[in-house]
């Protein structure tokens, strides 16, 4: 660990740990990423009629079928912006929606063949892109980024789901909480 523990526990003038100031870094880094990717996505596939979010979607379930929910899951998105989505690629004619076998009301999304088609081509144009990119990067960085980024990731899912709030209790016709 560089810096050690004096590093971690140490308060900055803004009331963080050295730790917890560098990580409010990475996040603000992650913040303009994230958006710069957007607007380079939506350059990218345009030319195909789609948006970095419908491309986001389409790529989910490029290898099966999902619900929306494992859609959203999946890609960090909410189910009702994933459902918004969903629908105008349903009016394109690139997904549909088929029954699932395990549950009676989240259908399944899957790309119709002009879906697949569709996604193969702006495979093509980021890969292209990327390829570029990624030449002008060091290879070692973007590993040790990759391996932060996934644990980063695997500790906030865990908090999210030990600080869930326990389910508020059944209220009464009046609206009191019944004991």
């Amino acid at each position: 660990m560089v810096g050690g523990h004096a590093a971690t526990t140490r308060q900055t003038k803004r009331g963080r740990t050295y730790a917890g100031e560098s990580l409010t870094d990475l996040f603000l880094a992650i913040f303009k990423v994230h958006g710069l990717m957007l607007t380079r996505g939506d350059e990218l596939v345009r030319p195909l009629n789609l948006s970095s979010n419908q491309w986001q979607v389409l790529s989910s379930i490029r290898d099966r079928p999902l619900t929306m929910a494992q859609i959203a899951r999946r890609m960090g998105l909410t189910r009702q912006g994933v459902r918004q989505v969903t629908i105008r690629l349903i009016r394109k004619g690139v997904v549909e929606l088929t029954s699932n076998p395990d549950h009676l009301r989240a259908h399944l999304v899957g790309l119709t063949p002009a879906g697949r088609q569709l996604l193969k081509r702006a495979d093509s144009l980021q890969a292209r892109w990327v390829n570029r990119l990624g030449s002008r990067l060091d290879l070692d960085g973007m590993l040790r980024a990759r391996r932060t980024l996934s644990e980063l990731c695997s500790v906030l899912e865990w908090q999210s789901k030990t600080r869930r709030p326990a389910r508020a209790p059944a209220s009464n016709e009046r609206g009191k909480a019944s004991v």
